[in-house]
């Protein structure tokens, strides 16, 4: 399944926007490499970082833009940015652990697509609410991939 960005997944801020697209397509990614039968090597290995790395740098950046807007979900924000960086942890062991290794891709793809899905609508699109009020956090901007 191919995330598909949809106006409802909007939060108000084209930069969080622009940063939950890039978590779309890496996540794709990883789906395409799943499909492919691909579960190891370098190709793997880096979109694994680059995805964590990139989401961590993102939550910094949407967790600032909520304190300062003073959304409403801010502090429900942070607890479920922990609860996913748990789960990453886990996979993440469990991918250095256990064979064959394109199962338990599968099951972190399937949670990713659906915790990305579940938390844009429901938490990150509360910043909607005060999209008037200008986010200048100090991490203006991640890459666009």
């Amino acid at each position: 399944m191919t995330l598909e960005w949809k106006e409802t997944y909007s939060t108000g801020s084209q930069t969080i926007d622009a940063q939950h697209r890039s978590l779309f397509r890496y996540t794709d990614q990883l789906g395409q490499y799943i499909a492919d039968g691909v579960s190891s090597g370098r190709d793997v290995d880096n979109l694994m970082g680059t995805l964590t790395g990139y989401a961590a740098a993102h939550f910094l950046y949407e967790e600032g833009c909520m304190r300062q807007r003073q959304c409403r979900l801010h502090e429900k924000n942070i607890q479920e940015h922990d609860g996913f960086r748990q789960q990453v942890a886990v996979f993440s062991q469990r991918l250095e652990d256990e064979r064959p290794r394109l199962q338990v891709l599968r099951e972190l793809h399937e949670m990713l697509e659906g915790w990305l899905v579940m938390h844009i609508v429901e938490v990150d699109s509360t910043l909607r609410e005060k999209a008037l009020k200008p986010c200048g956090v100090g991490h203006e901007a991640l890459p666009q991939t």
